[in-house]
């Protein structure tokens, strides 16, 4: 049992060895690689990007794998991302409706900055509606974030 224990001891020791404290931000920079540069200005949506139809598939694929929503779909017009999650239930919980609905606007920027990792912060160029009901002329719950907020008003 001593044995195993002193091996033991001894395998923690060179794991923590091998571990040297370092994190990622302390790790310098490989030569010839350069650190992914931020935009310094917030871009306006015609300068950046347009998001993708892979963008919005995905983020309305993960909203929809949840088994009270039946559709997610997003669409940009001018400046603003409008989102519409259709729920089987209009029982629907307040605070789940909202959850859900921030959840699929995460879920946008995320895979938006993922696609564009230069681009700026998706709610920094764009306002965001999102509409949560039965169907698109059956609102349950609305929410809204204008680019100058800081989150969602519902």
């Amino acid at each position: 049992m001593k044995k195993l224990l002193i091996v033991f001891v001894a395998m923690f020791g060179l794991v923590l060895a091998a571990c040297n404290g370092e994190t990622k931000e302390e790790t310098p920079e490989k030569p010839g690689e350069t650190p992914q540069e931020q935009p310094q200005e917030t871009q306006t949506p015609e300068e950046a990007p347009e998001i993708s139809k892979s963008v919005i598939e995905k983020a309305a694929t993960a909203t929809k794998d949840n088994m009270m929503i039946e559709d997610a779909t997003a669409e940009v017009k001018d400046n603003t991302v409008n989102l519409f999650v259709t729920v089987s239930d209009a029982s629907i919980d307040v605070k789940y409706a909202e959850e859900t609905g921030e959840e699929f606007a995460n879920l946008l920027a995320s895979n938006y900055a993922t696609e564009n990792p230069s681009a700026s912060k998706l709610w920094e160029m764009y306002d965001l509606k999102i509409t949560i009901g039965t169907d698109k002329d059956n609102p349950l719950f609305e929410g809204s974030k204008t680019t100058d907020a800081e989150k969602i008003k519902w």
